[in-house]
């Protein structure tokens, strides 16, 4: 039993890193720890380099997501 759960565990991580995380190769941040405010020119700057194949900005913390109910008839 307990191998099983050892091995189910890792699965888990194994799946939920892969197919729900998202891992940059490279991620920057402000020196401080800061919200940037440039990023729009940072990120211009990032993508002029001709090794990047794609860029985006992203937020990093909890967030709340509210959706529709679904209606059922």
């Amino acid at each position: 039993m307990i191998v099983v759960i050892a091995v189910m565990s890792g699965f888990d991580q194994k799946w939920r890193s892969s197919i729900l995380g998202f891992n940059a190769h490279l991620k920057v941040f402000h020196a401080d720890g800061a919200a940037m405010t440039n990023y729009p020119v940072l990120l211009k700057e990032i993508t002029n380099n001709p090794e990047v194949v794609g860029a985006a900005p992203f937020t990093v913390g909890e967030v709340l997501a509210r959706t529709e109910e679904a209606r059922t008839t």
